[in-house]
């Protein structure tokens, strides 16, 4: 049997390692230009998206407080006018007008006869009695309307004229009757949208 084993000569091997040395950073070379190039060719491209709802908001000029009358007498009438503003950012509304918190003692209200009318454009939209319009007009379903597509910062006025009717009698004497009228304004749907 024969055992034959080569050794390598001190100068091969050192020329193996250069060769290594010089071919490896070659190759990492090699390498990250191919990586560079490819990535060259890339786009990338986005959009984002925000949103926010509108603002309904609604305001009149004069406080709390649109009539404080005491002591009516029968055929007295007194008048008062509501500036009433739309200022939100949707950019139409409808304003409705009812009532709520109405209280009366011994139906004084029948008696007391109600007009309210608004400029421009709206002239008068209802005749008739406080108690009527209390009984009939609660909430936004049942409002008076009549001011719709309304757009932001736009004003209307108000115009309320109350009297004692002539036929009010003994029995309502020292009575009271109170009412708070309540402008609403709903934004209206809006379609084709994107």
């Amino acid at each position: 049997m024969r055992f034959t084993a080569a050794l390598a000569q001190p100068g091969q091997r050192g020329r193996a390692v250069r060769l290594a040395a010089v071919l490896f950073p070659l190759m990492l070379i090699s390498l990250l230009v191919v990586t560079t190039s490819r990535a060259a060719f890339t786009a990338a491209t986005q959009a984002q998206g925000s949103f926010s709802a509108a603002t309904v908001e609604i305001s009149q000029n004069r406080g709390a407080t649109l009539f404080a009358v005491d002591d009516m007498l029968r055929g007295d009438v007194v008048q008062e006018t509501v500036e009433v503003t739309y200022h939100g950012s949707a950019e139409s509304v409808d304003v409705k007008l009812y009532g709520e918190g109405h209280a009366d003692q011994n139906s004084l209200a029948q008696y007391l006869n109600l007009r309210i009318g608004a400029t421009p454009g709206g002239g008068e939209f209802y005749a008739g009695t406080l108690a009527h319009f209390a009984s009939t007009h609660t909430d936004v379903d049942s409002a008076l309307g009549g001011w719709d597509d309304v757009a932001p910062d736009t004003t209307r006025d108000y115009h309320f004229e109350v009297g004692l009717d002539a036929s009010v009698t003994v029995d309502q004497q020292e009575s009271a009757a109170s009412i708070s009228f309540v402008w609403e304004a709903q934004s209206n749907p809006t379609t084709g949208q994107g």
